[in-house]
């Protein structure tokens, strides 16, 4: 009985190790490329709409947007 435990546990383990490798780091990487772009995008909004505009004024005076950056 005590092997049949040890062949699940070690069954569970490497079914873990698989689902990280091929699951997990991949979302990681994608997600980890789509922060970059919307950083990028936000970095090409003009000065002079952030002017104009007063709810992106307040956004970014209020620094939530930088905060949600970081």
């Amino acid at each position: 009985m005590e092997i049949w435990q040890q062949a699940k546990f070690g069954c569970f383990c490497v079914v873990l190790i698989i689902l990280g490798l091929f699951v997990w780091l991949p979302y990681l990487r994608g997600l980890t490329s789509q922060i970059f772009r919307t950083k990028g995008l936000l970095n090409m909004i003009p000065m002079s709409m952030l002017k104009k505009n007063k709810a992106l004024k307040e956004a970014f005076i209020s620094n939530e947007v930088l905060n949600a950056l970081k």
